[in-house]
């Protein structure tokens, strides 16, 4: 209005703290949220308000990060905007939950880092030599600690500031580890190792689940792991030397897998919790060897076996416990649940309905989002190369059973090796 001396455009810092919640709520980026929150004081604090309730918001989408060239090299969803780690660091040996990349420093000590908030958490440079039990007989532990290991796989436990991880021990399969980090943490405490055992009995995941570690095997063994004794100054935890057999899997890894079953096919087992925390999945990645059933291995003689000639995805829930248990395969997921899937790290996310019309950065639930590493290498020894055709990071359909890409604007090719970031950091005002 001419003559007015109202100024032309509105501060920020006028906003309403209630309308800047429900503005951040309609943004999926943790990029854009954290450009959002620098503006000003002001919609830092209702930043800081609303991130500080997670249940009233929205997750922010995760990053993907690139495992080829030189593994410093992120694409965060949805838009892809490109995020590099500086190159005075040396680049990450994996990705863990709540923000965590695993390092190595030039001394080869271990630790975890979050990138965006600088946190870092030391981890033990030594492991003790796990219980092994040789076939029936009784486990056996030795004194002896060793700085021969690697770590496969790294969870931060928000309970007793625990971090859960599969370690490989001087070459042997993985078994689940404990400790609490720190400048002088007591060795990896680690759990039961049985030997020998075929391939199919190694763990091949891990997840926390009401406050228990819990391993899968590629049979569908479920197994779980329980911290037996916390220390105090020390910061020492031990890992229980019994293992409870919760699920028992089927004689062969390929009764879970329907059609495939009958298929030369290499498989890969994942367990994720529910995004409601309330459930635990196991996710089957399957990829054929071949679009040829194994000769005389159907015994249907259905039509479905011919059929399966992509990759597929099956999911399970994992039901009754406490009493013999058993998986019970999902045909969908909850209508605004949606699964981020990788060796590394992978999360159930609820972002709302699976309506096309309703998506939350272009993502819908009722899918599973999967990175995974170079698949030539699920294929051992002499053996057939797959002739299906194949993503190592992709987007799969629970309704559809169709797979396509993250994104087609992305300037990446789906064969390129990747796993999941969540990028994270802690409002609660306890870091």
């Amino acid at each position: 209005m001419a003559g007015s001396d109202e100024p032309a455009s509105s501060l920020w810092s006028d906003l309403p703290t209630d309308l800047a919640g429900l503005v951040l709520r309609q943004v999926p980026s943790y990029a854009d949220r954290a450009r959002f929150a620098s503006v000003c004081r002001h919609l830092r604090y209702a930043a800081k308000l609303l991130l500080q309730s997670p249940s009233t918001i929205r997750p922010a989408l995760p990053w993907l990060k690139i495992l080829d060239g030189d593994r410093r090299t992120f694409r965060s969803l949805p838009d892809g905007e490109l995020h590099r780690l500086p190159r005075t660091r040396p680049p990450p040996l994996l990705s863990a939950n709540m923000g965590w990349l695993l390092f190595q420093d030039a001394g080869g000590r271990q630790y975890l880092k979050n990138p965006l908030s600088g946190a870092v958490l030391r981890l033990p440079v030594q492991c003790k030599a796990p219980a092994i039990r040789h076939d029936s007989e009784p486990s056996s532990s030795s004194s002896c600690n060793s700085d021969e290991f690697q770590i496969q796989k790294v969870i931060a436990c928000t309970r007793d500031n625990a971090v859960a991880a599969l370690i490989s021990y001087r070459g042997l399969p993985s078994t689940v580890a404990y400790c609490r980090p720190g400048n002088n943490t007591p060795p990896w405490s680690m759990g039961r190792l049985v030997l020998p055992g075929p391939p199919d009995t190694w763990y091949e995941d891990m997840a926390i689940f009401k406050s228990r570690a819990y391993t899968v095997t590629l049979c569908g063994d479920l197994w779980a792991h329980d911290i037996t004794q916390l220390g105090t100054a020390a910061g020492e935890v031990h890992v229980s030397p019994r293992v409870d057999h919760v699920i028992m899997g089927p004689a062969s890894a390929g009764d879970l897998d329907g059609a495939y079953a009958y298929m030369a096919c290499s498989r890969r087992s994942f367990l994720v919790t529910s995004a409601r925390g309330d459930k635990l999945r196991m996710v089957r990645w399957i990829v054929p060897y071949d679009q040829h059933l194994i000769p005389g291995q159907c015994r249907r003689g259905c039509t479905a076996c011919a059929a399966a000639k992509t990759m597929e995805f099956k999911v399970f829930e994992a039901a009754d416990m406490e009493s013999g248990g058993r998986w019970v395969e999902l045909e969908r997921l909850d209508d605004d649940e949606v699964l981020f899937i990788s060796a590394h790290c992978s999360k159930a996310m609820s972002i709302g309905s699976m309506s096309s019309k309703s998506n939350y950065g272009g993502v819908r639930g009722g899918q599973i989002y999967f990175a995974g590493g170079d698949l030539s290498s699920w294929f051992f020894g002499d053996g057939p190369i797959t002739r299906c055709p194949t993503r190592t990071c992709g987007v799969y359909d629970m309704r559809t059973k169709l797979i396509s890409p993250i994104s087609s604007k992305w300037p990446i090719s789906d064969q390129s090796p990747a796993a999941w970031f969540f990028p994270f950091v802690d409002h609660s005002g306890n870091s």
